[in-house]
Parts: C-alpha cells; sequence; structure tokens
C-alpha cells in the first residue's frame, strides 16, 4: 500500500509504498532495530511490522520476512512447530 512517510513517523515528504508482514513476536523487536522495518501500520504491531519497499530494506530481506509471513499466515495447523521452524531458519 501507499502512505505519507508521517502516517509511519518517518520524517519525509510524500507518500511510501510498504507491506506489513507477519512475524513472531520474539523477533519482532529486533527487526524494528532495521532501518525501513517500523511498528504495524494499522496492525497489531506485536505480530506485524511494516517494511519501506523505497530501497532502505535489501529486497533479500524483504524476500525472507515475506516468506516468513507467508508461513505464519497459510494454515493455523501445527503453529508452534512452524514457529520453532522459522526461528531455526533465521539463527542458523
Amino acid at each position: 500500500m501507499e502512505v505519507p512517510y508521517e502516517k509511519i513517523n518517518v520524517d519525509k515528504d510524500g507518500l511510501v509504498e510498504v507491506v506489513n508482514l507477519k512475524n513472531i513476536p520474539e523477533m519482532i523487536g529486533g527487526l524494528r532495530k532495521n532501518d525501513g522495518i517500523l511498528p504495524a501500520y494499522h496492525m497489531n504491531k506485536e505480530y506485524w511490522i511494516t517494511v519501506l519497499l523505497d530501497g532502505t530494506v535489501e529486497k533479500q530481506t524483504i524476500f525472507n520476512l515475506i516468506d516468513i509471513s507467508y508461513d505464519l499466515t497459510k494454515n493455523k495447523k501445527n503453529k508452534e512447530k512452524k514457529t520453532r521452524s522459522i526461528i531455526c531458519q533465521i539463527y542458523i
């Protein structure tokens, strides 16, 4: 989606394309320390992040975050097993 920078507390003028992605709560705080990864815009900030699509975040990082979000949202069964698997993938 496209939102004004000011709506996501970024000190720039104009609009920016962003994507909201789900992640596990244990990783959200660490992810938000990176430039271009913010508390979720209009979503539960405990489980979701907003990623700027203005070149701030590397494409491969965005792709990895999309994969994680997809895995967390595609199927509610075996959620705990998926969460452990995602944590292992990230830290390996």
